[in-house]
């Protein structure tokens, strides 16, 4: 038996009913409507985040899906159906009722996990965001890789891909401190998860680089899609799409 319970924590649109708006206005954009947005990003969701981690090789863990409350209905009912498919995802539904996103995410996997009865001694807990994919070996390589001496420590692979759907173009490069971030905790009242910290801010890191291979491999990937406001194509190496299929489990063409 582990001696760690892992969570992959993925944001789908908790927020973006009362939020969106500010993020694209001090952006200086016009902001979507939020059933139109969350509608576009189901699709980036299913096509990329839900294929790629709903096809992990390793099966220990539990993904949380944060959701709205106003999340429309027809959202809800097709993302019951996905999690009807993986058995590892658990949809969680909140209210938001805080300043930023962040300070959202972070109360609400605290709320959830002060509801778990049998606690591991480590908490592992891994950030995906919900446009985004992973390496179909990243949870079981973040597994092996399991040890208490990297308490209070952001885990990260420095390797990975920019992607743009609309072109299904795909550059793989090093990068220092990526948001794909897993921490390692003792598990106590004081856990704070891999929500504690933006990705840039963490105080300490410890980079994992897959030497299975002799080749660099991409251990994530995500998406300059066109509504994402923060990550562009940065470039690097190509991957041809075939290739992004078969690391990540999406199904491009």
């Amino acid at each position: 038996m582990n001696d760690y319970t892992h969570y992959v924590i993925t944001r789908f649109n908790l927020g973006v009913y009362d939020n969106l708006a500010f993020e694209y206005e001090k952006r200086g954009k016009r902001a979507p409507d939020p059933d139109q947005w969350s509608k576009y990003r189901f699709h980036i969701f299913k096509e990329y985040t839900y294929a790629s981690i709903s096809q992990q090789t390793s099966k220990s863990f539990t993904w949380l899906v944060l959701l709205d409350n106003k999340t429309p209905e027809s959202i809800k009912e097709q993302m019951f159906e996905l999690s009807s498919n993986c058995t590892e995802m658990e949809l969680v539904y909140a209210d938001f009722n805080h300043r930023s996103f962040f300070a959202a995410n972070d109360a609400t996997v605290q709320e959830y996990l002060r509801t778990v009865k049998n606690r591991a001694k480590y908490l592992y807990t891994s950030r995906v965001d919900g446009d985004d994919a992973i390496n179909l070996e990243y949870v079981m390589l973040l597994q092996d890789a399991f040890s208490p001496e990297k308490l209070g420590q952001a885990i990260t692979f420095q390797y990975g891909c920019s992607h743009v759907p609309q072109i299904k173009q795909t550059g793989c490069k090093p990068h220092g401190r990526s948001m794909f971030l897993t921490a390692v905790e003792e598990w106590d009242d004081n856990v704070k998860t891999v929500q504690a910290y933006s990705h840039l801010e963490w105080p300490s890191y410890c980079i994992l680089d897959p030497n299975w291979r002799e080749e660099r491999v991409p251990m994530w990937l995500y998406c300059a899609h066109e509504q994402n406001l923060v990550n562009q194509f940065t470039g690097g190496d190509s991957l041809d799409i075939s290739e992004v299929n078969r690391l990540f489990g999406t199904s491009l063409s």
